[in-house]
Protein backbone atom coordinates (compact mmCIF):
# COMPACT_ATOMS: atom_id res chain seq x y z
CA UNK A 1 0.00 0.00 0.00
CA UNK A 2 1.61 3.50 -1.12
CA UNK A 3 2.33 5.89 1.66
CA UNK A 4 -0.25 8.57 2.02
CA UNK A 5 0.86 12.24 2.93
CA UNK A 6 -1.08 14.99 3.63
CA UNK A 7 -0.28 18.66 3.51
CA UNK A 8 0.12 19.88 7.16
CA UNK A 9 2.69 21.66 8.94
CA UNK A 10 2.35 18.65 11.36
CA UNK A 11 3.84 16.02 8.59
CA UNK A 12 6.53 17.43 7.30
CA UNK A 13 7.28 14.65 4.59
CA UNK A 14 5.82 15.96 1.80
CA UNK A 15 8.30 19.11 2.03
CA UNK A 16 11.33 16.17 2.03
CA UNK A 17 9.68 14.51 -1.34
CA UNK A 18 9.22 17.75 -2.83
CA UNK A 19 13.26 18.76 -1.86
CA UNK A 20 14.26 15.26 -3.69
CA UNK A 21 12.52 16.09 -6.79
CA UNK A 22 13.68 19.20 -6.70
CA UNK A 23 17.32 18.02 -6.27
CA UNK A 24 16.62 15.05 -9.21
CA UNK A 25 15.21 17.81 -11.41
CA UNK A 26 17.82 20.38 -10.77
CA UNK A 27 20.78 17.66 -11.30
CA UNK A 28 18.66 16.26 -14.65
CA UNK A 29 18.77 19.92 -16.29
CA UNK A 30 22.90 20.90 -15.54
CA UNK A 31 23.60 17.32 -16.58
CA UNK A 32 21.70 17.87 -19.70
CA UNK A 33 22.64 21.51 -20.17
CA UNK A 34 26.62 20.56 -20.05
CA UNK A 35 25.58 17.78 -22.37
CA UNK A 36 24.40 20.01 -25.25
CA UNK A 37 26.89 22.71 -24.86
CA UNK A 38 30.44 22.73 -25.60
CA UNK A 39 32.56 24.96 -23.54
CA UNK A 40 34.09 28.06 -24.60
CA UNK A 41 37.59 29.35 -24.58
CA UNK A 42 38.37 32.63 -26.03
CA UNK A 43 42.58 32.39 -26.68
CA UNK A 44 42.45 36.20 -28.12
CA UNK A 45 43.49 35.00 -31.24
CA UNK A 46 43.20 37.34 -34.32
CA UNK A 47 43.53 34.54 -36.81
CA UNK A 48 45.97 36.80 -38.68
CA UNK A 49 48.27 33.51 -39.23
CA UNK A 50 46.13 31.57 -40.84
CA UNK A 51 45.91 27.66 -39.96
CA UNK A 52 48.79 25.75 -39.37
CA UNK A 53 47.78 23.00 -40.93
CA UNK A 54 50.37 19.77 -41.42
CA UNK A 55 48.17 17.50 -42.72
CA UNK A 56 49.67 16.98 -46.37
CA UNK A 57 53.01 16.46 -44.11
CA UNK A 58 54.49 12.89 -44.89
CA UNK A 59 54.23 11.10 -41.60
CA UNK A 60 57.52 10.28 -39.88
CA UNK A 61 58.98 14.04 -40.76
CA UNK A 62 60.14 16.53 -38.50
CA UNK A 63 59.37 19.71 -39.75
CA UNK A 64 61.52 22.72 -38.65
CA UNK A 65 59.08 25.09 -37.53
CA UNK A 66 60.38 28.83 -39.30
CA UNK A 67 58.13 31.53 -39.47
CA UNK A 68 59.83 32.96 -42.48
CA UNK A 69 59.41 29.79 -44.38
CA UNK A 70 55.47 30.30 -44.81
CA UNK A 71 54.08 32.53 -47.64
CA UNK A 72 53.22 34.89 -46.08
CA UNK A 73 55.62 34.78 -43.71
CA UNK A 74 53.90 34.37 -40.11
CA UNK A 75 54.24 36.73 -37.38
CA UNK A 76 55.68 39.83 -39.06
CA UNK A 77 55.86 41.74 -35.52
CA UNK A 78 58.22 39.12 -34.49
CA UNK A 79 56.93 38.78 -31.20
CA UNK A 80 56.94 35.32 -31.35
CA UNK A 81 52.58 35.30 -30.62
CA UNK A 82 51.36 33.51 -33.40
CA UNK A 83 47.64 34.04 -34.57
CA UNK A 84 46.51 30.99 -35.99
CA UNK A 85 42.88 30.28 -36.76
CA UNK A 86 43.24 26.30 -36.42
CA UNK A 87 46.38 24.03 -35.37
CA UNK A 88 46.52 19.95 -37.18
CA UNK A 89 49.67 18.44 -36.59
CA UNK A 90 49.07 14.81 -37.28
CA UNK A 91 50.38 11.27 -35.83
CA UNK A 92 53.49 10.58 -37.05
CA UNK A 93 54.76 14.50 -37.72
CA UNK A 94 57.26 16.28 -35.40
CA UNK A 95 57.34 19.91 -35.12
CA UNK A 96 60.72 20.79 -34.03
CA UNK A 97 61.03 24.41 -32.38
CA UNK A 98 64.58 26.01 -31.72
CA UNK A 99 65.90 28.97 -30.45
CA UNK A 100 68.07 28.66 -33.39
CA UNK A 101 65.22 30.11 -35.42
CA UNK A 102 62.94 31.60 -32.86
CA UNK A 103 65.31 33.37 -31.07
CA UNK A 104 65.08 32.62 -26.62
CA UNK A 105 61.50 34.48 -26.43
CA UNK A 106 58.38 32.62 -24.77
CA UNK A 107 56.78 30.91 -28.08
CA UNK A 108 52.42 31.07 -27.96
CA UNK A 109 50.40 29.58 -30.00
CA UNK A 110 46.75 30.75 -30.12
CA UNK A 111 44.14 29.82 -32.17
CA UNK A 112 40.67 31.11 -32.51
CA UNK A 113 39.03 27.60 -33.70
CA UNK A 114 40.22 23.66 -33.13
CA UNK A 115 43.37 22.64 -32.20
CA UNK A 116 44.32 18.68 -32.96
CA UNK A 117 47.52 17.95 -32.09
CA UNK A 118 48.42 14.03 -32.74
CA UNK A 119 52.20 14.20 -33.45
CA UNK A 120 54.53 15.35 -31.46
CA UNK A 121 56.36 19.35 -30.74
CA UNK A 122 59.89 18.84 -30.24
CA UNK A 123 61.16 22.03 -27.74
CA UNK A 124 64.62 20.26 -27.08
CA UNK A 125 67.82 21.64 -27.38
CA UNK A 126 70.79 20.84 -29.01
CA UNK A 127 73.17 19.14 -27.33
CA UNK A 128 75.95 20.22 -24.67
CA UNK A 129 79.49 20.71 -26.54
CA UNK A 130 82.36 19.40 -25.10
CA UNK A 131 84.35 21.52 -22.57
CA UNK A 132 87.07 21.80 -25.03
CA UNK A 133 85.25 24.34 -27.07
CA UNK A 134 85.35 27.42 -24.69
CA UNK A 135 82.30 30.06 -24.70
CA UNK A 136 79.75 28.37 -27.12
CA UNK A 137 76.75 27.67 -24.96
CA UNK A 138 74.55 24.80 -27.12
CA UNK A 139 71.45 26.58 -28.20
CA UNK A 140 68.22 26.28 -26.31
CA UNK A 141 65.00 25.32 -27.48
CA UNK A 142 62.42 27.76 -28.46
CA UNK A 143 62.30 30.48 -25.09
CA UNK A 144 64.31 28.56 -23.32
CA UNK A 145 68.73 29.73 -22.51
CA UNK A 146 71.55 28.02 -23.92
CA UNK A 147 74.29 26.51 -22.28
CA UNK A 148 75.96 23.21 -21.06
CA UNK A 149 78.67 21.28 -21.50
CA UNK A 150 79.26 17.67 -22.04
CA UNK A 151 81.55 16.12 -19.68
CA UNK A 152 83.97 13.98 -20.29
CA UNK A 153 84.18 14.41 -23.62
Amino acid sequence: MPAQYSLNADNPSWIQNLGHIMSALLLTMMLSYSATHAQVFDSSSNGFDGALDLSNAEPGNTILFDPATFDPPLDPDRDNIYHFTTITIPEGITVRLTARILDVRPVVWLASDAVQIAGKIDLNGEAGHTHTIDGFPAVAGAGGYGGGSVKGA
